[in-house]
C-alpha cells in the first residue's frame, strides 16, 4: 500500500472496499467464480456492497468442459460469489479506488455549497385549530 500524503483523509481506509474496487470497474470485463464452481464471464454492469453484481454479455460454465450459455444480462447473488477476478486494468485497484472516493467527495462538497431554502416561520397561533372544541360539556370541565 502506498504512503498517505496529506490530502488523504485519515477515514478512506475504511472506504477502500472491494465494494468500492468493483464500483470503480463498473463496465469492465470480469470473471466472477461462484460458490458452486461456476464461471461466469461479463461486463460488469452494477455492483452493490452486498456483493450483488450484474453483468451484461454474460457467459456462464457450470464445470470445466460444460457447454457455455449465453445471457444478454445477468443478475448474481451476493452469496453466491466465491471470487471476483479482476481484469489487467485493475492493477492499479488503490488508485482507482481513491479516483473514485475523491468524485464522491467533489459531490459532497459541491451539494454544502448549494444554495439552502429559507425556513418558512411557523404559523401565527390564530391560524391555529383550537384544541377543546365550543361542544364541551359540564361534566367534562374541571370545576
Amino acid at each position: 500500500m502506498a504512503a498517505r500524503n496529506s490530502t488523504t483523509r485519515p477515514d478512506d481506509s475504511l472506504l477502500l472496499t472491494l465494494s468500492s474496487l468493483l464500483q470503480s470497474l463498473l463496465g469492465a470485463q470480469v470473471q466472477v467464480e461462484l460458490r458452486d464452481d461456476a464461471i461466469i464471464t461479463g461486463v460488469l454492469e452494477e455492483a452493490d456492497g452486498y456483493m450483488n453484481i450484474s453483468l451484461s454479455r454474460a457467459r456462464i460454465q457450470r464445470h470445466p468442459g460444460a457447454r457455455v450459455l449465453e445471457q444478454e444480462l445477468l443478475y448474481v447473488k451476493g452469496t453466491s460469489v466465491r471470487f471476483v477476478h479482476l481484469p489487467e486494468e485493475a492493477q492499479e485497484a488503490e488508485k482507482l479506488m481513491r479516483n473514485r472516493l475523491k468524485l464522491v467527495d467533489q459531490g459532497a462538497s459541491a451539494f454544502s455549497r448549494r444554495i439552502k431554502k429559507p425556513v418558512p416561520p411557523p404559523p401565527a397561533m390564530e391560524a391555529l385549530a383550537p384544541l377543546v372544541s365550543e361542544f364541551v360539556t359540564r361534566t367534562d370541565t374541571c370545576d
